[in-house]
């Protein structure tokens, strides 16, 4: 029997995802640059979102880097 891959993530699970604390997710929570929503009062993540937003990073990261190279 193959085993069903969670889509979505507590807020444990998510920062573990991304390697962060628990304070530095509700923080990107709170400053609504990580998508959630909630279960029962409980705060869940999807995958997507959290890969969506780790894409964002490494462009900003390498708009930066091109920036720098340029002056």
């Amino acid at each position: 029997m193959s085993k069903i891959e969670p889509i979505t993530m507590n807020v444990n699970e998510a920062a573990e995802y991304l390697s962060v604390g628990r304070t530095s997710l509700y923080q990107l929570k709170s400053q609504n640059k990580i998508k959630y929503f909630k279960i029962g009062g409980c705060l869940r993540f999807r995958k997507v979102d959290l890969e969506e937003f780790v894409e964002q990073q490494v462009a900003k990261a390498n708009k930066e880097i091109k920036r720098r190279e340029w002056h």
